[in-house]
């Protein structure tokens, strides 16, 4: 399937629909350190209440960021939280 194609003053253009780093999110969840894989693989995880964040990394490793400031967004790509976390009020954007 091609891109949309779009015409302007300028000529045609077309939109990409890819996924890239600057893109907007498109969902988000809560989620609870220890508990099951999470329903979408996050590309970014919001930490309400500072403290360790550490995460199961898409590829299956174990990423554990200290110190993480309250109000903090952190790209990662996680499949689901450690039981070790410290960090609170954590939301999943995908």
């Amino acid at each position: 399937m091609s891109e949309p194609l779009l015409y302007s003053a300028k000529g045609a253009f077309t939109i990409s629909t890819a996924l890239t780093s600057t893109s907007p999110f498109k969902g988000s969840t809560a989620v609870v350190a220890g508990s099951s894989i999470i329903a979408s693989v996050t590309r970014a995880i919001y930490t309400g209440g500072g403290g360790s964040l550490a995460v199961i990394m898409r590829d299956g490793s174990t990423g554990i960021f200290p110190a993480v400031a309250a109000g903090s967004i952190m790209e990662v790509r996680a499949i689901a939280l450690s039981s070790s976390n410290a960090a609170t009020s954590l939301v999943g954007m995908y």
